[in-house]
């Protein structure tokens, strides 16, 4: 009989897994292993092939919200570890919560998820190590990237004229495309000689010879120095050089193209808006509960910084609040959530602990489901041999019914077997990056990098940020980092240790305990 009714989530990050069919097909096996364990019956899987777990907007995970979303009931969600469904820590919370907001409830065969503030912490920690992992992988890959373009190589997508060719020492080299470059060559001097007078008439002469490049495309082809033998990144710093490619055209006439085409009239960039006011899209109006926008007022003699509601019927609409205002309050705020001197430390002990007796329990118990699946393995080798040399039809049946109920039971046993990818390392690596955040939460905020900023707040609150003019923010959710270490704050600041009694260690052993005196 069914104990539920599920759904699978697999997906892999690259094109290349998906091509050679790696991840996906053992993702979906050990989920289904795992739902055949627990007696869930599953009703679809929701696949993303080559699409990071940074991204919150994927094909599969849309799908998967919209089919629990249309069931209305409880729905089993199985992911096979955490990294699958997210590799982002902020990407991972929403997502959680809206398949939580959809009846849904995340089960994993490689992870336990406790409904508890220490559970959501120790899950919060793997989640960030997922994040960490893809991090150091994506700064090893601009590493490399970087090293082949300083040596002169272009490591993209080959521009249109150029193709890569697999030599015996560089590896892949730009050359120059037979069927395009001749093309590109006459695109480039006819609009330096006058041939072409803009870029649209550079677009159709190669639309027409059929080279596909949009009015868009053109002017970042136009502008490449890589046409005219030199390699450069603005994005890595690195400064023009030489390539190892063959030119299209000269440096000269590269020149002459940029001279013609700062000679066009361009539109001044707006500037963007957020950079200003780091707590547009977080704050709310006291009064409608609706967010508030921002504006720079114009004064006498100059520009002020305000933030405002721009809800129509509400009591508060266009009242200006100043910027230093709320972001003064910000910065109160934030010191009033610091955790007091020592207790950092005590939350790592408390987590340490609840890691170690998490992980001896689960060797123990992968110690015991591995030595039963090698008694079942041992009980095949027996039960194969009695039916080769069985000649009774209906014993033979029954011991191939056995033989079914084991492979059954090994699967079962398999598919319990709990995640070893987690290290030791990893987890402290993560827990020390947390610590840190949770430390200096406020000498963040009052760094000059808006992305940094708005971390801050995403990782802080978890609920609406509502200003009131008269008394400050309100109450406000944090996140379970902060819960956790806010009833650390209070237990401890309300204990009064007899004399001679040891102080009260939160289910840390002794050995521990005696790290704080």
């Amino acid at each position: 009989m069914s104990k539920g009714s599920a759904v699978i989530y697999c997906r892999v990050s690259s094109d290349k897994q998906v091509k050679e069919g790696n991840g996906l097909s053992s993702q979906e096996k050990r989920c289904r292993d795992y739902a055949t364990a627990q007696g869930y019956k599953v009703l679809k899987v929701f696949k993303d092939e080559g699409v990071s777990g940074a991204l919150l907007e994927r094909p599969g995970i849309n799908d998967l919200m919209k089919f629990i979303d249309s069931r209305n009931e409880q729905t089993f969600v199985i992911i096979d570890d955490l990294k699958r469904l997210a590799r982002d820590i902020s990407i991972h919370i929403v997502l959680k919560k809206a398949i939580q907001s959809r009846k849904g409830i995340l089960v994993s065969p490689g992870f336990n998820f406790e409904d508890s503030v220490e559970g959501e912490f120790v899950e919060n920690i793997i989640a960030l190590t997922g994040q960490l992992e893809r991090q150091q992988n994506a700064r090893q890959v601009k590493n490399k990237m970087r090293a082949r373009i300083e040596s002169g190589f272009w490591v993209s997508k080959p521009p249109l004229g150029y193709k890569y060719y697999n030599h015996p020492v560089y590896k892949k080299l730009l050359v120059h495309d037979e069927k395009a470059f001749e093309y590109v060559k006459f695109a480039f001097e006819g609009f330096v000689n006058g041939r072409f007078n803009t870029q649209r008439q550079v677009v159709e002469y190669l639309n027409e010879n059929g080279l596909k490049i949009s009015v868009q495309a053109v002017k970042g082809m136009l502008t490449n120095i890589l046409y005219a033998g030199y390699i450069e990144s603005k994005d890595l710093n690195i400064t023009r050089r030489l390539g190892k490619h063959e030119a299209i055209i000269s440096l000269d006439t590269y020149n002459q193209i940029q001279d013609k085409l700062s000679r066009v009239a361009k539109e001044p960039r707006k500037s963007d808006i957020a950079e200003d006011f780091p707590l547009r899209g977080f704050i709310h109006c006291q009064e409608c509960q609706n967010k508030l926008s921002s504006n720079w007022v114009k004064g006498r003699s100059s520009k002020y910084p305000y933030y405002v509601c721009k809800q129509k019927s509400c009591k508060l609409f266009n009242r200006n609040i100043s910027r230093e205002e709320i972001e003064s309050s910000m910065d109160q705020r934030l010191k009033t959530i610091k955790p007091i001197k020592g207790l950092s430390k005590l939350a790592e002990m408390v987590f340490q602990d609840v890691w170690d007796r998490r992980h001896e329990i689960q060797s123990k118990e992968a110690q015991k489901a591995k030595e039963k699946i090698e008694e079942i393995k041992q009980g095949y080798k027996n039960l194969i041999s009695l039916i080769a040399r069985c000649d009774d039809r209906e014993l033979v049946q029954e011991y191939e019914a056995t033989l079914k109920d084991m492979i059954f039971e090994r699967k079962v046993l398999e598919a319990s077997l709990p995640d070893q990818k987690i290290t030791q390392e990893k987890f402290q690596t993560a827990l020390n990056t947390v610590t840190n955040f949770i430390e200096n939460a406020l000498d963040m905020w009052k760094s000059e990098s808006l992305s940094l900023k708005r971390l801050i707040l995403k990782l802080t609150f978890t609920g609406p940020i509502i200003y009131n003019k008269k008394d400050g923010f309100q109450t406000t959710a944090l996140s379970p980092v902060y819960q956790l270490f806010e009833s650390i704050k209070s237990t401890k600041s309300s204990m009064v240790d007899p004399i001679g009694v040891e102080p009260m260690t939160f289910c840390v052993q002794s050995r521990r305990s005696s790290q704080l005196s």
